[in-house]
């Protein structure tokens, strides 16, 4: 399946290799960006492995890239296989490189380092184009967790801790326009009660449980916050980075076992998410075929 994954129509982007082994990278024609950091099968012999220290992760997170390529595949779809959103993969297996943190942090040497160079290269030259095109974009960073409460974490870059305390809406509000990584979404929004993007009808959380009534999302009207007893991530490197470039949101998808280890449920968990990333598209997001010009937003990085 991993095989089948790369033989889809690839463009490298990255100058520094014609043909680049350790990222795929698909350009796309909707104002939405996949990215998989975390699924990649190859070990190079040239990428000495990381050493373990505590907190770091080694294993990949299993199936992430078969089901980023579903959730293309759905959104394909959706639009009557005309359109497809942007994509990035990296294919070097996590105990080599781990793109989703600083490259010191990720890597223990130069040839490790190039690779997480052309994942981040590669992202920001899609970044760059989707926002010229389209004026602002969603990313999702597609990830997996072994926690066994099941459930899909939709992280936001706000904690657990202030996502339970924070039951006063305006408290909310406030966190979710100066902290969250939907802010630019929220700032440019009408809505009167931001929180509600990140938690209430209309949110990915609430639009995929719509999508698939076995899926079960935190945060969301379901489930306002995790539990003390769940665990909950609330976005890595990607989210942080790049949620801070004007235009762009970002929300990282912590995929739980059973979406991901069967074919059933790589299926349901991209049926789910394509059809809440459309409706937030076009909710939110200028539609295909808008111009620049419409849209006169430079992409700072």
């Amino acid at each position: 399946m991993f095989l089948l994954a790369l033989a889809v129509v690839i463009l490298y982007l990255v100058p520094l290799f014609a043909i680049n082994v350790y990222v795929t990278v698909v350009e796309g024609d909707l104002p939405l960006i996949l990215t998989c950091p975390h699924g990649g099968l190859l070990k190079p012999r040239s990428i000495p492995d990381r050493t373990p220290t505590p907190g770091t992760v080694l294993i990949n997170d299993g199936y992430t890239i078969d089901t980023t390529f579903a959730i293309a595949s759905a959104l394909s779809t959706l639009h009557d296989g005309s359109r497809q959103p942007y994509l990035v993969v990296c294919n070097v297996a996590r105990i080599k490189v781990d793109v989703n943190r600083r490259m010191d942090e990720g890597t223990d040497s130069k040839e490790g380092g190039i690779a997480w160079k052309a994942y981040h290269d590669s992202l920001q030259t899609l970044i760059k184009s989707a926002l010229l095109r389209y004026g602002y974009v969603l990313l999702l960073d597609i990830h997996g967790h072994g926690a066994d409460h099941g459930k899909v974490e939709l992280g936001y870059l706000l904690r657990k801790d202030e996502l339970a305390s924070m039951r006063d809406p305006d408290k909310m509000n406030s966190a979710v326009l100066t902290r969250s990584s939907i802010r630019h979404l929220a700032h440019r929004t009408a809505i009167p009660a931001p929180h509600e993007l990140l938690r209430g009808n209309g949110s990915m959380g609430q639009l995929m449980e719509k999508a698939h009534r076995q899926i079960r999302t935190m945060p969301s009207p379901s489930h306002l916050y995790p539990e003390e007893h769940e665990r909950y991530f609330r976005g890595g490197y990607t989210t942080q980075v790049y949620a801070a470039v004007t235009g762009l949101d970002v929300i990282q998808i912590e995929l739980p076992r059973h979406l991901r280890f069967t074919p059933q449920g790589r299926h349901n968990a991209a049926t789910a998410i394509a059809e809440a990333a459309t409706l937030l598209m076009d909710q939110h997001y200028c539609h295909p075929g808008l111009s620049r010009q419409q849209f006169p937003i430079q992409p700072k990085l």
